[in-house]
């Protein structure tokens, strides 16, 4: 999409000069033209003002297609310009289709963790149920705080094992 907006500015050069020399027949200026905008909204990759203003600048070039004909300019800007805009809506689409995916992806995540969560609660509460009588120190292995703190140990363990096994792993041996 940035490299669309980029290649945008030489074309709305071209054209701005264009109007310059069709400034007799042509009655709008660069601003009224939709130009102003339309570099603007490039230079900022700002693809929403892009999309919106290069359907104005087209309309002004069709109505206005024999006066600037005259002075030169050809039917590759108007191309061009229709070209990146199609461009720009069908990536502009695509941006919206993955951020709701992504959306979509994170909604699912979550139901499944408040699922797992119930169930952790559910085996604390049993937990507490069963030992608070018999053996109160057990009991305090049923906290959803010393199950944390038991996964982050273990996750520890793990990783300090990983990096152990890729450092005996990568280190030549010695023979003797």
């Amino acid at each position: 999409m940035y490299s669309t907006m980029d290649n945008l500015i030489s074309p709305i050069n071209f054209l701005t000069g264009y109007l310059d020399l069709a400034k007799k027949t042509v009655p709008l200026s660069a601003a009224d033209f939709g130009l102003t905008e339309l570099r603007k909204g490039a230079r900022g990759h700002d693809v929403e003002n892009v999309l919106k203003n290069t359907r104005q600048v087209s309309l002004n070039i069709t109505k206005y297609r024999n006066e600037l004909t005259a002075v030169g300019m050809n039917g590759s800007i108007s191309a061009t310009l229709d070209s990146a805009r199609e461009s720009l809506d069908a990536d502009n689409q695509r941006k919206f289709e993955l951020r709701s995916n992504r959306a979509a992806i994170v909604q699912n995540n979550l139901d499944l963790l408040n699922e797992l969560y119930a169930e952790l609660q559910s085996i604390c509460r049993i937990g507490k149920i069963l030992y608070k009588q018999t053996n109160p120190v057990k009991m305090k292995d049923y906290t959803f705080s010393q199950l944390a703190k038991l996964v982050r140990r273990i996750a520890k363990q793990d990783d300090s094992k990983t990096d152990h096994q890729t450092e005996t792993q990568s280190s030549p041996e010695v023979s003797q």
